[in-house]
């Protein structure tokens, strides 16, 4: 059996729908029965997925005691509980220097993950035909105007990760005898400018979109603006910072997909 966190979100849910096709039975551990920081009876599990995330937390106090803390003691519960394969999903967002509280709390599981002989899967942006998650929201902005402004940091460009190729990376993980003593690549070896990524996101639903570069601290001031005075947009300016803050170089510091990952074709 493989228990899977976070299955009603959009990730979760996919890598929990391809365990199951891989012949796993699969127990989903979700809200509202299931929340980060909840110690779940894992008895007769032999494998855990660990998608879990609570994007309500906004300040680093509150992610880390909800995020970091939780996921550390379902990882510790987890290797008590005798269950003999740890996955824990995180991000490319998530480097030694990274500048999002996003990456900075992905990294510190990471390390305890680690600590415990688990596998650490470093996801790019994840992306499919009914995408949800950060894709899904940035495809649905672009195919609301003809004309849209891209925060732009110089040429950093994001790696992406197809929603199937990452189920079966990490189903091949929960099967294999043995895991990378490193985090895991999971994306296509080819980046992609955030621009080129919307413009072939709108393209492939029929329209067309132009994009306009504008620096990145203009939106996230206006973003950071409302979260100060206690609005939560919908896009969060801390995904804001992972998006144009991403390592460049992810392949140096982790070892590349033990599988292929597709370029990005939507």
């Amino acid at each position: 059996m493989c228990a899977v966190t976070g299955t009603s979100g959009y990730v979760g849910s996919r890598i929990a729908a391809h365990l199951g096709d891989a012949g796993w039975q699969v127990q989903e551990l979700a809200r509202p029965g299931f929340r980060l920081g909840d110690t779940p009876d894992l008895g007769g599990v032999d494998a855990l997925v660990h998608c879990a995330w609570d994007f309500e937390a906004r300040d680093w106090d509150e992610i880390e005691r909800t995020n970091v803390q939780g996921s550390k003691r379902l990882l510790e519960a987890a290797a008590g509980a005798g269950v003999g394969r740890l996955i824990f999903l995180s991000t490319l967002s998530a480097f030694e220097g990274a500048r999002s509280l996003y990456g900075c709390a992905k990294l510190a599981v990471e390390a305890h993950a680690l600590e415990l002989g688990g596998a650490v899967v470093r996801s790019g942006l994840v992306w499919g035909d009914e995408a949800g998650a950060l894709y899904g929201a940035l495809r649905g902005i672009a195919l609301r105007t003809p004309v849209l402004p891209v925060p732009s940091n110089g040429r950093r460009k994001l790696h992406l990760a197809h929603e199937a190729d990452l189920g079966a990376l990490v189903a091949h993980l929960a099967a294999a005898p043995s895991v990378p003593a490193r985090p895991i690549v999971a994306a296509a070896p080819v980046p992609l400018a955030l621009a080129e990524i919307l413009r072939r996101a709108a393209a492939a639903k029929g329209r067309r979109l132009r994009t306009l570069p504008i620096p990145w601290r203009l939106p996230w001031a206006a973003l950071r603006a409302l979260e100060l005075v206690g609005l939560r947009p919908p896009f969060r300016s801390d995904s804001l910072v992972s998006l144009v803050s991403l390592e460049q170089e992810p392949f140096r510091a982790a070892d590349p997909p033990l599988l292929p990952f597709r370029p990005f074709e939507p």
